[in-house]
């Protein structure tokens, strides 16, 4: 029969010690109100022998015990059914109710029941055994020998038992909170079971005795074996609640935040998974996510307690240091063990660790056992490591999704929030605004020094760049402001404002502070910032209208050369038309809006027109003649180049085959860009498209920059390799404006340079520009190259070139850039030919006077 244990503890109710007094009173009166009107004339056995064996049976059916923890309570499923039956048909009612009263006081005593405690249970036995007597006496139960007194006898345990869950449910739920349905059909399951096999052991025992004097022997058999089962299944339906127990904990930890939430919910369950009084869950700290501690407490909630948080914890060091589950107890453990359990005011705890397959991630803890009769073990604290086992899973599994998301919205090499984060960051902020308050500025910083420093010392000291000005960026913003990175070499801030003058002022300070010298791979570099900037909600309401209208204002600001530029409505129709153009790029080529011009380069001591280079311009329908400077870099940055580099050299070869269909021999020069030099196929399609025109190799000249090859020598090397043994002419264009001219001069396969316009320019009156150009000339003929001068416009220049050895000139003194139908009219009035040199195809072009003709 059920019976409860230590009430004394439930706060949840106000006063339950008075409630369970007045429940227990209850049972009392209705006791002896049932033997006053129903058992009033019932007899008394005086046999001191029965008695006695009575009271012995009674103290033993409550020794063997099947325990059943609900919450705080410990309830107790004994046998003590089988000696209340014997007493039904050996010593009558009333000595039977006195000897099972006197037996339960006994062993009460014997295990210092608290006095709450014991009065509920005496009230609780009395009633019992008076309902018991009650109902067989209304069923008027037979004899031993007829079958129809076996299930009157069931069907008054039954009764009992019936009545006394009740009474312990109430009692139960008046401290503590009412059971849940499968709490209570967990607690009902026993208690039927177990009732009914002492009814049927009662009356076998009884049927045995009777039939024989030597049934005691089979009655010692039965009695033993019976005990066993009794334990077996007492272990059976432990091990049961505890795997379903697992089971449920592992779906519950699965679906919990273990570690966004705190841990608190993983830890509570922990600690009503071992009803536990108190539990605690610490966390290592992993990446961005910081260490936890989360507390649990059966009767303070997620209250904390002196303990694992603690560096020097004594109990959580020695788990760490061996590697597994350990019981503590007072009783048991060392000195410094038993102040750390003082100091949590327990008197035994289990600590498990935490483990992956990186090593220890935590620790977890239960103190004291809440059922009063039981205290932790050793099947506890397998129980509590199979417990932690999923809870470590659960914990790296958020702990990766939370790293997942950390990675998902801030950059890589900077750790600062991305685009998409700061975009999260500026909507908060503008939905926090309070109306006709502070402005929210948005500033675009872009670093217009990394592209020099990937060129030429590489991409790892440009990400140290990166990482020094995001440093700079973070300590110089003021405070409330955040920083994110919005992709290459653009930074961003969100920061309040008063208006649209004091984020001018900021985005002024905050460039200076930010420019300057900084030492990356040994070598000191200048860092020079351009800012966009616009304020919300002057100029957008939203994080996206704010981030695209700062973008805006930066472009215009490189434009113009300005350092700081604010937006502007008028510069939307500048961004429309970027847009337009991007969009309309193929189609312009198809369409023939994109069509070539060619500046003729002449030879210095021949006067023969050697080649021309091959130059685009764009005639748009809406935006009339639109510069290269416009919509080459544009093409670079939509990944349009490389078509835009294959329809200029199928330009440039149509030319050129048209001259030769003449038995004209003119070259074409075709420039390419960085992103070209890093396609491994473009030699593959450079010799398809020279066999489809049927031009000669050698007719062609590709001209790159210094730049365009330093941005990433390992791919830009094979590439210019095999152009080079297609036979294709490669040249150096701009030569003298790079940081390592002369550092890769001998190993790119080129067969020119050609000195770039700003030393052309002014070298008549500039002796610095003219000892740089005969300086240039001198080390390429060392080298065996031609040199090529651009930019010449007078006589004086050209002059001088010769003088200085110059190979080509190429510049308005020659002509400007002419279609090709110009340029053929230009080739008729200004030239005569003359057969090739020996061995060579086509006829020579020359100009036939010196007098410049400018057109």
């Amino acid at each position: 029969m059920p019976q409860a244990a230590d009430f004394t503890a439930g706060t949840r109710r106000l006063d339950p010690s008075h409630r369970l007094a007045f429940l227990g009173l209850i049972a009392v009166v209705v006791s002896g109100s049932l033997w006053a009107f129903v058992l009033r004339d019932v007899g008394m056995e005086t046999n001191a022998w029965l008695l006695l064996l009575m009271l012995g049976l009674f103290i033993f059916g409550e020794a063997v015990q099947v325990h059943v923890e609900v919450r705080r309570q410990t309830i107790s499923v004994s046998l003590s059914e089988i000696p209340l039956v014997l007493g039904a048909f050996l010593v009558g009612p009333l000595a039977t109710v006195l000897t099972r009263l006197t037996a339960s006081l006994l062993v009460m005593a014997v295990r210092r029941v608290s006095k709450l405690k014991a009065y509920f249970n005496f009230c609780l036995f009395a009633l019992e055994s008076t309902i018991f007597f009650v109902v067989l006496q209304l069923l008027q139960f037979g004899v031993l020998e007829n079958a129809e007194t076996w299930w009157k006898v069931g069907l008054a345990v039954l009764a009992v038992n019936c009545i006394s869950t009740a009474l312990v449910v109430t009692a139960v739920g008046w401290t503590q909170g009412w059971l849940s349905s499968s709490q209570l059909v967990g607690l009902i399951t026993p208690i039927v079971i177990v009732g009914l096999l002492n009814v049927a052991m009662a009356l076998t025992i009884l049927l045995l005795v009777t039939a024989t004097d030597f049934a005691i022997i089979l009655l010692v058999a039965i009695g033993l074996a019976f005990v066993v089962l009794f334990r077996s299944y007492a272990a059976s339906l432990q091990e049961r609640r505890t795997l379903g127990g697992v089971y449920d904990f592992a779906k519950h930890v699965e679906g919990s935040t273990v570690v966004t939430d705190g841990g608190f919910l993983a830890i509570e369950a922990v600690r009503e998974m071992l009803n536990a009084q108190r539990a605690a869950l610490w966390l290592l700290a992993v990446d961005e996510i910081p260490g936890r501690v989360a507390y649990a407490d059966a009767e303070a909630g997620e209250e904390s307690y002196d303990g694992p948080a603690d560096a020097g914890d004594p109990l959580r060091a020695r788990v760490l240091r061996e590697g597994g589950g350990v019981l503590f107890q007072l009783r048991l453990a060392a000195a410094a063990e038993r102040d750390a359990l003082h100091a949590r005011g327990v008197a035994e705890a289990i600590g498990v660790p935490l483990s992956s397959a990186s090593g220890v991630i935590g620790y977890m803890e239960v103190c004291d056992r809440r059922g009063d009769r039981l205290t932790f073990s050793s099947d506890d604290v397998r129980l509590l490591e199979s417990l932690a086992t999923h809870v470590s899973a659960a914990s790296q599994n958020v702990q990766l999704l939370a790293k997942l998301r950390y990675d998902a919205s801030h950059d890589r090499l900077t750790g600062l929030p991305n685009r998409l984060q700061l975009a999260e960051v500026l909507t908060e902020v503008l939905a926090g605004r309070e109306p006709g308050g502070s402005e929210v500025a948005v500033l675009v910083v872009d670093l217009d020094s990394i592209k020099e420093v990937n060129d030429t010392l590489g991409h790892d000291a440009g990400d140290q760049l990166l990482t020094a000005a995001s440093t700079l960026l973070v300590e110089q913003v003021p405070e409330g402001a955040t920083v994110g990175r919005m992709g290459g070499d653009e930074f961003a801030v969100v920061m309040p404002v008063r208006d649209l003058d004091d984020a001018e002022a900021r985005a002024l300070a905050l460039g200076a502070a930010i420019s300057g010298p900084v030492e990356v791979v040994g070598v000191t570099v200048e860092i020079n910032a351009t800012i966009g900037l616009s304020i919300g909600p002057s100029h957008g309401a939203s994080a996206a209208s704010l981030l695209q209208r700062a973008d805006v204002a930066l472009y215009a600001g490189h434009s113009a050369g300005q350092r700081v530029t604010s937006y502007q409505t008028a510069m939307d129709e500048s961004s429309l038309r970027r847009l337009h153009l991007g969009t309309q790029l193929r189609e312009a080529m198809l369409g023939g809006q994109i069509y070539a011009v060619f500046q003729p380069l002449i030879d210095v001591g021949s006067n023969n027109v050697r080649c021309v280079e091959t130059l685009l311009r764009w005639q748009h329908p809406r935006y009339g003649a639109v510069s290269p400077v416009d919509f080459i870099p544009l093409a670079e940055r939509i990944g349009m180049i490389t078509p835009l580099t294959m329809h200029v050299l199928q330009l440039a070869l149509r030319q050129c085959r048209s001259w030769l269909d003449r038995d004209i021999r003119i070259e074409v020069t075709v420039n390419l860009s960085t992103r070209t030099l890093s396609d491994p196929r473009f030699a593959e399609s450079v010799d398809l498209m020279l066999r489809d025109m049927g031009v000669s190799p050698e007719l062609l000249t590709f001209e790159i920059t210094e730049s365009s090859v330093m941005a990433d020598p390992a791919t830009a090397l094979p590439v210019l390799h095999a152009l080079h043994g297609l036979g294709v002419k490669l040249a150096i264009d701009d030569f003298g404006t790079g940081y390592s001219s002369l550092a890769y001069l001998s190993r790119l396969p080129i067969d020119e340079v050609k000195i770039d316009k700003a030393f052309i320019r002014n070298m008549g009156t500039e002796i610095n520009d003219s000892a740089i150009t005969k300086a240039i000339i001198d080390l390429a003929h060392g080298l065996g190259l031609t040199v090529i001068a651009e930019g010449v416009e007078d006589e004086l220049t050209r002059d001088l070139l010769a003088q200085m050895g110059c190979d080509t000139i190429q510049g308005y003194l020659v002509s400007r850039p002419l279609p090709g139908p110009r340029l053929d009219r230009w080739l008729a009035v200004r030239t005569a030919s003359r057969p090739a040199e020996v061995g060579g195809r086509g006829r020579q072009v020359f100009i036939t006077s010196r007098a410049p003709v400018i057109t």
